[in-house]
C-alpha cells in the first residue's frame, strides 16, 4: 500500500501531516481488456486447471506466490496488469479457496537479466490491495495500481503476486498461457526468509493495460480535421445544388 502525504487545510487546530493511503483498484470481469493493451498472453486450453497461487500454511509446500516475466518491447506506463482464474476441467475441484476472497495482497514488479532468468535483479515496483469479495472460476482479475509505472524499451520485467498471510483456503489457481518466448512464468516458493524462486513449467496468461490516451494536441487536430470535412461536405451539398 503506498502512502501520500498531504498537508493539513487551513485553520487546523495542529499543522501535522496527514496520511492518505492509496492501494490497487480490484474488480472482476468475465472478459479480457480490448483497449490499450500493451501485452497479451493468451489463455492456453491445454492446462485448464492453471497453477495454484496460495498460502494455506506455514510450511514450505503451503505458500506459492506467482507471475510472470516479459520483455518490454517500447516504453510505456503501465495501469492495469489483468491476469485470469482457471476455467477448471469441468470436474469438481475448486479453483477459488473459499479464503482467497478479500484477502490482502502484494504486486511487485522486477527487472529481469533476460527471458530465461528466474531470480529478478531488482525490485523496481511495489503495490498492495485487497481481492474482490467475489471471485470465481474464469474471471478475469484486474489490479488496477495506485501509481503508474513506467517501463523502459528493452528490459525484462517480472510481475509477481503475493499473499500477505495464510488461511486455510487460501487459494486461486490462475490460467496458464500460451507459449511465450519472451519470459517464462515465475513461481516464488516459501516465505521471505526461507522461499526460493522456481520455473513454473508454464506460462501464465496476462494483459498489460497502458495508461496511454491521445495527447491534447493531437485531439484537437483531430477535431478540426473532423470540422474541415464537415465543411467540405457541407460545400458539395450546396454545389449539387445549384
Amino acid at each position: 500500500m503506498k502512502k501520500f502525504i498531504r498537508s493539513c487545510a487551513v485553520g487546523c487546530a495542529l499543522s501535522l501531516p496527514l496520511t492518505i493511503d492509496a492501494a490497487i483498484v480490484t474488480d472482476t470481469s468475465l472478459e479480457k481488456p480490448v483497449d490499450n493493451v500493451m501485452l497479451s498472453i493468451n489463455g492456453d486450453a491445454t492446462y485448464p486447471t492453471g497453477r495454484r497461487w496460495r498460502f494455506t500454511g506455514t510450511t514450505l509446500a503451503d505458500v506459492r506466490q506467482i507471475g510472470q516475466s516479459f520483455y518490454a518491447v517500447g516504453s510505456f506506463s503501465l495501469g492495469e496488469v489483468v491476469f485470469r482464474v482457471a476455467v477448471g476441467d469441468g470436474g469438481t475441484a475448486a479453483m477459488v479457496g473459499a479464503d482467497a476472497p478479500s484477502s490482502a495482497f502484494d504486486l511487485k514488479i522486477y527487472r529481469m537479466a533476460s527471458a530465461s532468468s528466474l531470480s529478478p535483479i531488482e525490485e523496481v515496483y511495489s503495490d498492495s490491495g485487497v481481492l474482490p469479495d467475489s471471485i470465481t472460476k474464469g474471471d478475469y482479475l484486474h489490479f488496477e495500481l495506485s501509481e503508474t509505472f513506467t517501463f523502459t524499451e528493452g528490459e525484462w520485467y517480472g510481475i509477481v503476486l503475493f499473499f500477505h498471510d495464510t488461511g486455510t483456503n487460501r487459494f486461486i489457481n490462475l490460467m496458464n498461457g500460451s507459449s511465450y518466448t519472451n519470459g517464462r512464468g515465475l513461481v516464488y516458493n516459501g516465505g521471505t526468509e526461507n522461499g526460493g524462486w522456481a520455473d513454473s513449467a508454464a506460462d501464465f496468461e496476462m494483459h498489460l493495460v497502458s495508461t496511454s490516451i491521445p495527447e491534447p494536441s493531437n485531439m484537437a487536430l483531430a477535431a478540426i480535421g473532423g470540422a474541415s470535412l464537415l465543411y467540405l461536405g457541407s460545400l458539395r451539398r450546396r454545389k449539387a445544388h445549384l
